[in-house]
């Protein structure tokens, strides 16, 4: 039996890169020795704001309002990188942890599509006539309109605002991350009233239509757990609360009762429930671009079977590219 030991053979000194636990041979590294240099430069401009485009397969449908076209510009600004060791009694379920690590401005433009652009508003005048199992005194009289916090925010066109991380944990070793955020938004969703006449017995359409906008108030505490075996690609699974409060007075609120779904409830302001799970994988090293794969399901919190599905693909870019 003969053999060449490796080392003697090539000089292969591994390195590794940023989160990356796999074995593949690439560049993946500076090895600088003593009374060397290596001079570095700052990110290009170009590549400063990346811009994640989504289409949704449920939005193709003529009937759906999910968006066939949804792009979300963002940045992360890091503002902290100090982390500290975990104990020793907890070191082998995370290595390290910190706090306040990033900030990260977010933009979204949604809805980008020909079918159902603006939230058809619904009418009290027609609930107070035929209440049901509606309690109707409950609600303002001066309203006439009412909406649905997930209805909302399923018609939403923008929403600019700032995700806070507030908490941070890894593990590289299992190859997880797991982040606490929480983020400010302020939405704007389109809506269409049609007017309505009101007659001794009955309640006719006009035929008149008014659109306007409605803008939200939105608070949104987020857990995101990361697994990023290497930079090319990764999978996280988010789950986020969203407080939705509407910025209008003569529009009613209302919740759709969990046991009877005929039944609506008045309320100022709303939690929904958004469940994701996200998958990336670098497709051009170059310009670190990405392809994604997103499935969301959005919920009302206090009443799961008010519930909405995205199912979207998209590609990442940088909006001052070359």
């Amino acid at each position: 039996q003969f053999y060449i030991v490796l080392s003697d053979a090539i000089q292969y000194d591994y390195y590794f890169g940023v989160y990356r636990r796999d074995f593949s041979p690439e560049n993946m590294g500076f090895a600088i020795d003593g009374g060397h240099s290596e001079l570095f430069h700052k990110e290009e401009t170009h590549k400063l704001f990346e811009a994640h485009i989504f289409t949704d397969f449920v939005g193709l449908k003529e009937d759906k309002p999910n968006g066939l076209i949804q792009t979300t510009v963002s940045k992360r600004i890091n503002t902290n990188t100090k982390q500290a060791l975990a104990p020793g009694f907890i070191y082998w379920l995370y290595k390290s942890y910190g706090g306040f690590q990033y900030v990260s401005p977010t933009i979204t433009i949604s809805k980008l599509e020909e079918h159902n652009k603006q939230l058809v508003l619904g009418n009290l005048d027609s609930v107070r006539k035929n209440p049901g199992p509606t309690d109707t005194s409950k609600f303002n009289v001066s309203n006439k309109r009412y909406f649905t916090a997930l209805d909302l925010y399923q018609h939403q066109s923008f929403s600019a605002g700032l995700d806070v991380n507030i908490g941070y944990l890894n593990n590289h070793d299992l190859k997880y991350n797991i982040y606490f955020n929480a983020g400010m938004m302020l939405g704007v969703t389109p809506v269409r009233d049609s007017l309505t006449g009101t007659g001794s017995n009955s309640l006719s359409k006009t035929g008149f239509i008014k659109e306007y906008s409605v803008n939200t108030l939105q608070f949104c505490p987020q857990i995101i757990l990361n697994f990023l075996p290497e930079e090319r690609f990764n999978l996280s699974i988010a789950e986020k609360l969203i407080y939705l409060k509407p910025l209008v007075q003569d529009i009613q609120l209302v919740s759709i009762d969990k046991n009877n779904s005929a039944k609506l409830n008045a309320s100022s302001s709303s939690w929904l429930n958004v469940l994701e799970m996200l998958m990336t994988i670098q497709v051009n090293q170059t310009i670190n671009s990405k392809l994604f794969g997103r499935i969301r399901f959005n919920s009302d919190l206090k009443n799961g079977n008010n519930n909405f599905a995205q199912i979207q693909i998209g590609y990442s870019t940088f909006i001052l590219g070359k």
